[in-house]
């Protein structure tokens, strides 16, 4: 249960994995398993394809399994699982930068979106939320198993990228639509109540916009990486 807290997270680097569409992602990924805890028709099912795993295995009870489950409904068990060795960014690769993303689904969702468009590297500003909260890894439905996570200093990481960096911004003279991409690239994501920050911004060859037809004062981070990621990638396959 101490894997709840951030606190012990970093302090065990563990993190926990639960239900059963997320084990057995993290069966099929290169993570190293601490330990499963199940529900016997979970591992009949399952644990015969990975015999290296039984002994990690242990049968719990639906009970059992409700105490230690952070989901409202518990879905036949949980894996707490080592935190993977600190990734080192590479500077001439397509890159999510988010800063000060403090919403975990939002950070789930980017992830997920991420592995969807085939970015594999995300760097996140040391005020974002926890990428190994349980929000998080559920709203990224397994994509915290595939996408490339660190956290740094952005200002660093674009002075030193020879990319193209783009940036999201509200008051942008350019849209999403009319920006020729280059790639690869680095796009920067800031909080909704914020943005990005100025001295990021000073970084930024190319501020950018989503064209809006409605009254809505802002989109979500997720949604407008998305659509951000749509054009991009769509113009990246065009000129291919």
């Amino acid at each position: 249960q101490s894997v709840r807290l951030k606190k012990y997270r970093q302090e065990h680097r563990l993190f926990m994995v639960e239900g059963a569409k997320l084990l057995q992602e993290l069966l099929l990924s290169s993570f190293t398993i601490r330990k499963i805890f199940a529900l016997p028709d979970w591992i009949k099912q399952n644990i015969a394809d990975y015999p290296n795993l039984t002994a990690l295995t242990e049968s719990i009870d639906e009970i059992d399994l409700k105490k230690v489950s952070q989901l409202i409904t518990p879905n036949q068990g949980l894996a707490i699982v080592e935190m993977p060795k600190e990734y080192s960014p590479k500077l001439d690769v397509n890159t999510i930068l988010l800063s000060s993303i403090n919403d975990p689904g939002n950070l789930g969702t980017i992830l997920r979106i991420c592995d969807w468009y085939g970015i594999d590297q995300i760097i996140l500003s040391e005020d974002c939320v926890d990428e190994y909260n349980y929000k998080t890894i559920q709203a990224s439905m397994g994509s915290i198993l595939r996408v490339n996570v660190c956290r740094g200093d952005l200002n660093r990481f674009l002075i030193e990228s020879s990319c193209t960096s783009y940036g999201a911004s509200l008051d942008a003279s350019v849209s999403v639509w009319e920006t020729k991409i280059s790639s690869p690239f680095n796009l920067v994501i800031g909080s909704e109540s914020h943005g990005i920050s100025e001295d990021i911004m000073a970084h930024l060859q190319q501020k950018i916009r989503i064209p809006g037809f409605g009254i809505a004062e802002s989109l979500n981070a997720a949604v407008a990486t998305g659509i951000i990621l749509d054009n991009f990638i769509r113009k990246m396959q065009l000129e291919l």
